[in-house]
């Protein structure tokens, strides 16, 4: 499948506009933006980016986190290192798990359950340093020629894990899921670029592709947003897997992927929903 518009929500001056953004200037690309400029009666803001990448590729948390903390370093041992979301229930068997994402926890589908998922990841870590912090338990696949929803999985929990600290935060608050909405101001913690803040820019945005890597290189996601930020980038290669919370910490969305300038995001309703789980 392929994409050469996205379309999402962004609210500019107490009115809302549709927000596109294309890919390449190909005669075709033009041809779509201008048939949706009119059907839009002008209300449009465009914008030309790059397609994000996945965030795994160092180092506020990539060492040997014991207890292992929100925001660091995990992964399946084939791929380099992502980022340790939060802690959660599944629903089904009321056991705890560690979330992040598919591409980070199953390989992008290629893993099989029960395969094993370390702390730190991967990239980070050296000979004797490399503890086993749980077993893949359940991932969403990701259809590489249809439109996803998330890029999420989840793992057993072994070892110690402190589900209740936000790193650079605090406690966690026990406060129910937001909804993403234009302008919320937010923050997450991550294995490579640590605690940051930003602002989520657009909602709702549809038909972006993104780098998953082989075989994935363009892969589809709907129903995604995205995040800003005023001070330098919201995240880098590591960071997928991060929560993203709102400044009172109520858990907002799943990081999955980024440009450098800009963030991409699950909905963690989304999330919660294709994976039978709540966050705790």
């Amino acid at each position: 499948a392929a994409s050469r518009i996205s379309l999402g929500v962004v609210e500019t001056d107490a009115e809302y506009l549709i927000d596109l953004r294309f890919y390449d200037e190909s005669r075709a690309t033009m041809d779509l933006i201008a048939e949706v400029r009119e059907r839009a009666n002008g209300a449009l803001s465009t914008s030309k980016v790059s397609i994000p990448r996945a965030q795994t590729v160092a180092p506020p948390l990539s060492s040997v986190v014991d207890p292992a903390l929100i925001g660091c370093s995990i992964s399946h041992p084939r791929v380099t290192a992502g980022t340790l979301g939060c802690v959660v229930r599944q629903v089904s068997s009321g056991q705890h798990c560690i979330l992040s994402n598919n591409h980070v926890l199953a390989h992008v589908n290629r893993a099989a359950l029960g395969d094993r998922i370390t702390q730190p990841g991967t990239i980070d870590a050296t000979a004797g340093n490399r503890r086993r912090i749980g077993r893949l338990l359940d991932f969403v696949r990701i259809d590489r020629d249809g439109v996803n929803r998330v890029d999420a999985a989840i793992s057993t929990m072994e070892g110690r894990v402190d589900a209740n600290l936000i790193p650079g935060f605090g406690d966690k608050p026990a406060l129910p899921v937001v909804e993403p909405q234009s302008g919320l101001r937010v923050f997450k913690v991550g294995r490579t670029t640590g605690v940051t803040s930003g602002t989520i820019r657009a909602i709702g945005i549809d038909e972006l592709p993104v780098n998953l890597g082989r075989g994935f290189s363009r892969t589809l996601f709907s129903g995604q947003f995205e995040v800003v930020s005023e001070t330098g980038s919201f995240s880098a290669g590591g960071d997928s897997g991060s929560v993203i919370w709102t400044e009172e910490g109520a858990p907002v969305g799943l990081l999955f992927a980024g440009d450098g300038v800009r963030t991409y995001a699950n909905p963690m309703s989304a999330v919660m929903a294709e994976l039978g789980i709540e966050v705790i």
